[in-house]
């Protein structure tokens, strides 16, 4: 049987932390993550995410708390492995936030750039062990992911903070469990291959049907930051204009 130690860990740190004295939580912690970003509640910025703070429109967030993904945190009875999800394009762990809150205690956060995460997690938040960063694309990501022979342990939950092509959403249905039926990916994907002025959320299950859409959110029509990784990805959002730079091998910050 395959036990996390992070639940065993959230046990005794739990027990630890309802004697401990006020303001005396430790910065890194098994059973609690939070961002500092988690309470800024972006209204005004209609573009997901903001340039300064990645902190994208609430409405974003929303989303992420769906039925389904909460169902997804919800394994099968017969499963011996904590809820488990991938982040992508997290920024400032926000997202991450909602995802831990929603029950998944086992979390891969990635985004290409690290300022935002160590601003608002590792300076201004609480880490936590059950929750790792890393500091790539979702791309070079992948590439280590079947390297390391780890890509069969799979996601309940797959969630894209940015815009992809619906081919990309589609590539990263492998990685959802099989063993949960509930697994799914969330998705802002382009309305027309390569057009990245405006998308529909996507809400795939692992045998790539569509459970559910949406062309908008609350006030906002759904439109995100493009996908760095790809060609036609041009002007104020990509490279050379935000530093992006393809990394071959995935740094943990």
């Amino acid at each position: 049987m395959v036990i996390n130690v992070c639940v065993l860990r959230q046990l005794d740190n739990a027990l630890a932390e309802d004697t401990a004295q006020p303001n005396t939580q430790p910065k890194t912690s098994h059973s609690s993550f939070h961002s500092s970003g988690y309470t800024l509640r972006e209204n005004t910025n209609s573009f997901t995410a903001s340039r300064d703070t990645n902190i994208s429109p609430g409405e974003a967030y929303d989303v992420i708390n769906h039925p389904q993904i909460r169902a997804a945190a919800s394994p099968p009875p017969s499963s011996t492995l904590p809820p488990r999800a991938l982040d992508v394009g997290c920024g400032a762990g926000v997202s991450t936030e909602f995802l831990w809150n929603m029950g998944f205690r086992d979390i891969d956060a990635i985004d290409w750039s690290g300022e935002a995460w160590r601003r608002f997690v590792v300076e201004g938040g609480r880490e936590s062990e059950c929750v790792r960063f890393t500091e790539t694309d979702d791309e070079s990501f992948v590439e280590a992911l079947e390297e390391s022979g780890l890509s069969s342990v799979g996601y309940d939950v797959i969630v894209y903070n940015f815009a992809v092509n619906e081919r990309k959403a589609r590539s990263m249905l492998k990685y959802l469990r099989a063993s949960n039926p509930s697994s799914r990916l969330l998705a802002p994907v382009n309305t027309q291959p390569d057009y990245w002025q405006k998308q529909s959320y996507l809400l795939l299950d692992r045998s790539g049907s569509v459970t559910w859409s949406a062309a908008d959110v609350g006030a906002w029509s759904v439109q995100f930051q493009p996908d760095v990784t790809q060609g036609t990805c041009s002007g104020y959002w990509c490279a050379p204009f935000n530093g992006f730079k393809k990394k071959v091998v995935a740094r943990k910050v």
